[in-house]
């Protein structure tokens, strides 16, 4: 997937899709695994393959009262656009039999 982060006073903290970010090329995550804020596991799982869509996290979905860099204030809204690009099958692993 494609992100931009923004606050809701518009001042973007995180983006995938440029050079200044040190990041640019597609985000991907295991959906449901807790490797991203609940809001993105949410908001994802409601997208098909090639949807944009515009995300407003509420805080209790994003950092909560934590402060998790000096752009993003303790319980802030956070702002998301994002695009899928791809969905790939999670690989199964069998359980272990002991």
């Amino acid at each position: 997937m494609n992100y931009i982060g923004k606050t809701l006073n518009g001042n973007v903290f995180d983006k995938n899709v440029d050079s200044a970010f040190n990041n640019i090329r597609p985000f991907s995550f295991a959906l449901g695994t807790g490797k991203v804020i609940k809001g993105w596991d949410e908001g994802i799982a409601l997208l098909n393959k090639g949807s944009k869509a515009t995300f407003y996290i509420p805080s209790a979905l994003a950092y909560g009262p934590q402060a998790p860099s000096r752009a993003i204030g303790a319980n802030a809204v956070l702002l998301f656009d994002v695009e899928l690009t791809d969905i790939k099958k999670a690989k199964l692993i069998p359980n272990q039999v002991k």
